[in-house]
């Protein structure tokens, strides 16, 4: 599988996950574990009478307890991801008026930067698509069929502008590469909610098609258009999220567009139910 290029400055830390908990701490005790704690940490073996066997159970159930409410407490303070520049919950659902979309096309640093350039654009988050958890360094290399995507908040009126941004600031010709990042991590894709969204996704991609030929650019669009419900989104770690708007970054660029511009006059007006274009 291919891998970032050595001169990433990014580092693995502890990945945060979309719709489920965080993992990596190890699973709360059981009963029979405190159980088990408790006559191992006595200073001589006993024989306990059936009272003593019911009072110790229940102190270990407690102590289960008391362990698995801690964690939970952990859970909800390492859930608090926020917006470096809005401030903005980056799990919260979107207001009245606004959809989502997840896209991908290289880096995720830098697909993220430019969309949070777009006017319209309420919100930006880095992570992984995929099924099952995973850490930046699996995917960095690859090890995982994840992908580093961007989940998109925008107003729904101004979908065509999205489309058109993520079409022009990566190549979507290359397979599975994007600049000197290359495997299928870095893939160019698009995973949709909703049926319109769906045909304006398909649309899109032939418009910028067109215009590649136009411009005589050889080689086929090969974004896929995918359904979110089909996968799942982790959040990634938090120093990767709004990355190039923090004082401490690199400026890294991986993207690799081709310099054509978008059809000026795409619009969504009048699309048909062809699905598959």
């Amino acid at each position: 599988q291919g891998a970032r290029s050595q001169s990433d400055p990014r580092a693995p830390q502890q990945q945060q996950q979309h719709r489920a908990a965080p993992v990596g701490r190890a699973p709360p005790a059981m009963p029979g574990q405190c159980v088990m704690e408790l006559l191992n940490s006595a200073d001589e073996i006993k024989i306990l009478t059936p009272d003593q066997v019911h009072d110790l159970i229940q102190h270990a159930a407690a102590k289960a307890a008391e362990a698995a409410a801690a964690s939970d407490s952990e859970d909800d303070d390492e859930e608090q991801l926020c917006h470096y520049v809005s401030g903005l919950d980056l799990r919260g659902e979107p207001p009245e008026g606004h959809a989502e979309l997840w896209l991908a096309g290289g880096c995720f640093w830098c697909i993220e930067k430019r969309l949070m350039e777009v006017d319209g654009v309420l919100l930006t988050a880095c992570g992984y698509v995929g099924w099952g958890t995973t850490s930046y360094e699996r995917v960095a290399m690859g090890r995982t069929d994840h992908t580093e995507a961007v989940r998109v908040v925008y107003e729904e009126t101004c979908l065509p502008t999205v489309l058109k941004t993520f079409f022009t600031i990566h190549d979507p010709t290359t397979l599975n590469r994007q600049g000197a990042d290359c495997g299928p991590q870095y893939a160019s894709r698009i995973w949709f909610f909703t049926g319109d969204q769906k045909r304006a996704c398909h649309k899109a991609k032939a418009a910028y098609a067109a215009a590649l030929e136009d411009a005589g650019v050889h080689g086929f669009v090969v974004t896929t258009i995918q359904p979110a419900s089909a996968t799942d989104f982790h959040y990634a770690e938090s120093e990767h999220q709004q990355y190039d708007a923090k004082p401490s970054s690199a400026s890294y660029d991986g993207l690799d567009p081709l310099d054509v511009d978008f059809p000026d006059d795409f619009c969504l007006d009048g699309d048909s139910d062809d699905d598959d274009a």
